[in-house]
């Protein structure tokens, strides 16, 4: 798991765009669990690009062993799938905004 400030992009971008399904993205909620009912500790999406991506990406909270609350979250980025191709973080980012900006 990686914590890079483009994975930490990514996320907040799939996350502004939300699930959607169009002729180039297709974007789904996985997972949502909450720490408290207004703290999310966990969201995940799957993405799937029409040029042959499937990218899975979630942010995750890192609690504190001394005080038992949220530090910071993590961000991860999974496509190792078989049968889809990889896409670079750059590249992704860049689809992405595209996207969000239409």
């Amino acid at each position: 798991m990686a914590n890079t400030a483009i994975e930490k992009e990514i996320f907040n971008l799939v996350h502004k765009i939300g699930e959607t399904l169009n002729k180039d993205f297709h974007i789904l909620q996985t997972e949502m669990e909450y720490y408290t009912p207004d703290v999310v500790y966990k969201i995940a999406y799957r993405i799937y690009h029409s040029n042959g991506h499937c990218i899975d990406i979630s942010m995750t909270a890192i609690e504190s062993e001394e005080t038992v609350k949220i530090e910071e979250y993590e961000y991860s980025v999974l496509q190792d799938w078989e049968g889809f191709k990889e896409i670079s973080m750059v590249h992704l980012h860049t689809l992405l905004l595209k996207e969000k900006n239409k």
